[in-house]
C-alpha cells in the first residue's frame, strides 16, 4: 500500500479498518504480472496491476488476461490492443453470444450502431446479425443466420442463411441453395480482338470481334461448375488451345468452340474435367 493509508486495527473476523490520510485516495504500488498489486490471500498471482502509466491489466495465474490501455482500448488475450475491443487467442479463439433459455423468441444478436443515444434505435443502428432459432428441441436445435442493414432509418433483413445451408437474398423462407428476389448482375462482357486470349478468373462473357482466336480456357478441375458465355460477331473461328471442349452432340473433347459464322454463340460449363457446350448456335 502507498503512504496515504495506515492500518488502524482489526475488528471482527474478516473486517479490516483502514484510515486514509486523504479519504478520497487509496493508492497501490504498480505491481507486476507475476505479483499484481491488488491480489488475494493465498492467490498472489491473480488480481490487478498497472503495467504502464494510465493502463490497467487483469491477471490470473500470473498471466495477462484483460488489458485496458490509456486510450480506452480493451483486449482479451493481448497486451497491445490496436482497436477498441479485441479478442486474441492462439488456439481458435471464440466469442459467444448466448441466450439463457431455449425459445423461438430468444434471438442472439450482434448490432452495429453509431450513437449511444438509443431513443431512436432504428436511426442509430447500422446493421444487425441475428441467430434466429427455428427449432428448439435440445436434441435437434436449428437456427437461421440473418443479416439486416439500415436504409432510410429502417432496419431491414437483406440476407438469410437457413439451417440447411440455403441462402436467400431478399427472400427468407422456402429457399433453394440460392434464392434471389430481384435482378442479378455479373461482370460486363469482355471484348477480344486478338489471335490469342487467356480467359481470366473474372471473365463471365466474352465477345470476339474480327480476328480468329485461340483461347486458353481455365483448367476445368479448378473451376467445376463455372459457366462461360462466348459470342463471335464476324465469320471467324474460336478454338481452344487444348482438347478440353465437349460439343453439344458428343462426349468426346476437342478444340472447337465456335465455327466461323457471324453471330455464333455458346454457353460452356466446366464438369471438372472438360468444358461442356450446353447451349449455342
Amino acid at each position: 500500500m502507498g503512504q496515504k493509508e495506515s492500518l488502524m486495527g482489526l475488528g471482527m473476523p474478516g473486517e479490516l479498518a483502514v484510515k486514509l490520510a486523504q479519504p478520497e485516495s487509496l493508492e497501490f504500488e504498480s505491481g507486476s504480472v507475476s505479483a499484481p498489486s491488488v491480489s488475494f490471500n493465498g492467490d498472489a498471482d491473480t488480481g490487478l496491476f498497472r503495467p504502464a502509466a494510465n493502463e490497467l491489466s487483469l491477471v490470473t495465474n500470473g498471466a495477462n488476461r484483460i488489458r485496458v490501455t490509456s486510450g480506452g482500448f480493451v483486449s482479451v488475450g493481448s497486451t497491445a490492443p490496436q482497436n477498441e475491443f479485441e479478442v486474441v487467442g492462439e488456439n481458435s479463439p471464440r466469442m459467444t453470444i448466448r441466450a439463457k433459455t431455449e425459445s423461438l423468441t430468444n434471438l442472439a444478436e450482434l448490432g452495429f450502431h453509431v450513437s449511444e443515444n438509443v431513443s431512436n434505435a432504428s436511426a442509430n443502428t447500422l446493421a444487425l446479425i441475428r441467430a434466429i432459432p427455428t427449432q428448439v428441441d435440445p436434441s435437434a436445435l436449428k437456427a437461421d443466420l440473418s443479416f439486416s442493414t439500415n436504409s432510410g432509418d429502417v432496419v431491414t433483413e437483406v440476407v438469410r442463411y437457413d439451417s440447411a445451408g440455403n441462402v436467400g437474398v431478399g427472400v427468407f423462407s422456402n429457399l433453394s441453395k440460392l434464392t434471389i428476389n430481384g435482378p442479378i448482375a455479373i461482370k460486363a462482357v469482355t471484348s477480344v480482338n486478338a489471335a490469342n486470349y487467356t480467359v481470366l478468373d473474372t471473365d463471365a462473357a466474352i465477345r470476339f470481334n474480327t480476328t480468329a482466336c485461340t483461347v486458353t480456357l481455365p483448367t476445368p478441375a479448378s473451376f467445376p461448375g463455372r459457366i462461360l458465355h462466348m459470342n463471335v460477331i464476324s465469320a471467324v473461328a474460336i478454338t481452344s488451345a487444348s482438347s478440353n471442349v465437349k460439343p453439344r452432340t458428343s462426349d468426346t473433347a476437342g478444340t472447337a468452340i465456335l465455327a466461323a459464322a457471324a453471330g455464333n454463340w455458346a454457353m460452356l460449363q466446366s464438369d471438372g474435367s472438360s468444358w461442356v457446350i450446353l447451349a449455342g448456335s
